[in-house]
C-alpha cells in the first residue's frame, strides 16, 4: 500500500518560513528550479520536493544555496522566523 505523502511544513512553522524565503530569493533573482537544483546537486524533482516542504533540505544544501546567491549561510536565514 503506498505511503500518503505529507508535507513536513505543517509541523515547523520556521521551516515553512525559510521554503517562502527561498523560494523568493529563486524567483526574484530568476533562477528556475532546475538552476537551484544543479547548484545543490540533487535533481530538479527532488529540489521542488525540497521547496514544496515533502523533504527536507540538508546543511550542505543550505551552504551551496548561500554561495549561489553571494550570501553567508547566516545572512541566508535572515527574516526567516
Amino acid at each position: 500500500m503506498p505511503r500518503s505523502r505529507r508535507k513536513i511544513t505543517g509541523h515547523f512553522p520556521t521551516y515553512k518560513s525559510l521554503l517562502l524565503h527561498l523560494w523568493d530569493l529563486r524567483v526574484t533573482s530568476g533562477l528556475t528550479q532546475e538552476d537551484v537544483a544543479k547548484s545543490i546537486r540533487v535533481s530538479r524533482p527532488q529540489y521542488n520536493r525540497i521547496e514544496s516542504g515533502y523533504s527536507m533540505i540538508s546543511l550542505r544544501q543550505l551552504v551551496y544555496i548561500a554561495e549561489l546567491y553571494g550570501k553567508t549561510l547566516s545572512a541566508l536565514f535572515e527574516g526567516v522566523h
